[in-house]
């Protein structure tokens, strides 16, 4: 399996990408001081997963090396949102910002769309496969006036918006080189190579944390 790097020009786009959004949470968590603990995991996890792409571990050893930090990515969302941290966030901040702050997944989902033209991830990974979650990030974007003013919009944005990023996950998973995957010429490699395993933790896993704190604020009624 022959990795095809990105261009210098992408790659900087996608890295500031990723420090904007991560310098925007930090802004907005640091009032929360009983928050460092779970920063500070996921930052370990974070740096385990890149650690293991830099050195090539996860190539070598893509089951269950892959799998498992997968699955430890996505359960410490999980138990991070469900936790008495996440409520109070999810009490504390708006649907405008749970929800418009997704919005970065559109250029995201651009860049993902010119690596594939480029041949860097298969074109399943792309608006022109099977991955439509572009059109998560245009609706958040376009909905951050309106969120305020009608709860219906907010459920409508966030069960199609959660839907789209867990259909990137389906794409993503069978798209990589598993033995139950579609075989694809060039299979999704990402979380193999640094700095793009940063997706799974940097981009994926925050995007799932809002969504589900966005429910949480749904179901507690705190408009």
């Amino acid at each position: 399996m022959n990795f095809i790097p990105a261009s210098t020009l992408s790659l900087f786009i996608f890295i500031v990408l990723y420090f904007i959004i991560h310098t925007i949470l930090f802004l907005k968590l640091k009032i929360f001081p009983q928050i460092k603990i779970w920063a500070a995991t996921y930052f370990i996890i974070t740096f385990i997963i890149c650690a293991f792409a830099f050195w090539g571990i996860t190539e070598s050893y893509i089951l269950p090396v892959t799998p498992i930090l997968l699955v430890t990515t996505f359960a410490f969302c999980i138990l991070f949102s469900f936790s008495k941290q996440g409520l109070q966030i999810s009490r504390t901040f708006s649907f405008t910002a749970l929800l418009g702050f997704q919005s970065f997944r559109f250029p995201l989902e651009v860049v993902l769309h010119h690596w594939g033209e480029n041949k860097v991830i298969p074109m399943t990974m792309t608006w022109s496969g099977q991955n439509i979650d572009v059109i998560a990030g245009i609706i958040c974007l376009l909905a951050i006036p309106f969120f305020k003013k009608s709860i219906s919009l907010v459920w409508a944005v966030q069960l199609v918006s959660f839907g789209l990023l867990m259909n990137v996950l389906r794409v993503a998973i069978m798209s990589s080189p598993f033995p139950f995957s579609w075989g694809l010429e060039n299979p999704l490699l990402l979380m193999m190579k640094f700095p793009y395993a940063l997706i799974v933790p940097g981009f994926v896993g925050i995007a799932l944390i809002c969504h589900l704190l966005a429910f949480r604020k749904l179901l507690h009624k705190n408009i």
